[in-house]
């Protein structure tokens, strides 16, 4: 039996995989993002999907570049959909729940299971990117600004912080450096 967990996070260079057991399991959502492959040429994978994939697997041709695994095997498995999600407070859940699962997903973690009340805290930046460069000072300066803060207090104390931004590597750069001068 093969588990693949976290199969929308892997490409189509996971698909030998299922060829290792006689039945597999594959976990993944669909409504995550599919996997990026940054740095890999496209014409790269095409040439070895033709080469390994077109004879040997049905529907090779279907399978693209920005596909997942679990993109892949939805027309040929059984789907059975979770309900239930554990790891965070409704209030961190809750905007996927609205947005994306059409409130189908029941939290089950008490909101008061985390001692760094409230969970979330919306706050606005009116930032704008700088030209052609992906970088918005603004926003580097409001979330560093903001993480000081927070690391003031006693309830932060041994806690670590992570920063997504959508403007990509050149923003997390920017916004690293700034924390650090």
């Amino acid at each position: 039996l093969l588990i693949v967990d976290e199969a929308s996070q892997a490409d189509l260079t996971a698909l030998p995989l299922l060829y290792l057991a006689e039945n597999a399991i594959i976990v993944g959502d669909d409504k995550q993002v599919s996997p990026v492959s940054i740095g890999t040429k496209n014409e790269a994978v095409d040439a070895l999907r033709r080469s390994w994939l077109t004879g040997r697997v049905p529907h090779a041709e279907s399978y693209e570049f920005d596909m997942s695994l679990y993109d892949m095997v939805i027309p040929t498995m059984r789907m059975v959909r979770l309900s239930e999600h554990f790891r965070c407070v409704p209030e961190i859940i809750g905007y996927s729940n609205e947005k994306m699962y059409n409130n189908r997903i029941l939290p089950l973690r008490d909101s008061h299971s985390s001692e760094l009340m409230p969970p979330v805290i919306n706050y606005r930046v009116d930032g704008r990117r700088n030209g052609k460069a992906k970088i918005n000072d603004k926003e580097a300066e409001c979330i560093v600004s903001l993480m000081l803060a927070c690391w003031e207090q006693t309830e932060y104390a041994d806690k670590t912080f992570g920063i997504i931004s959508l403007l990509g590597d050149e923003q997390a750069f920017y916004i690293m450096n700034f924390a650090y001068n």
